[in-house]
């Protein structure tokens, strides 16, 4: 999932943590095709709820920091 995906999820509504369940669900899903070959059967780690959930948040908060930034900025002007 790309951070856009993550926001506008977000934005409709999803909450926090169904969206980390659903970035570790396709971030592992990634890893398990990738491993299939037998070059990289070693390469790349699951992540768990809790990386996928600190993932996710930093994605949220940098897009909340940006938007209050952007609104603090147009009413100095």
């Amino acid at each position: 999932m790309t951070e856009k995906e993550i926001i506008d999820k977000w934005n409709q509504g999803l909450g926090k943590i169904t969206l980390a369940k659903m970035y570790k669900r396709q971030y592992n899903l990634n890893i398990r095709i990738m491993r299939a070959d037998i070059k990289n059967r070693h390469k790349g780690k699951y992540i768990n709820e809790y990386e996928a959930l600190s993932i996710v948040e930093n994605k949220i908060y940098k897009y909340i920091r940006k938007k209050i930034n952007i609104i603090y900025f147009i009413k100095l002007k």
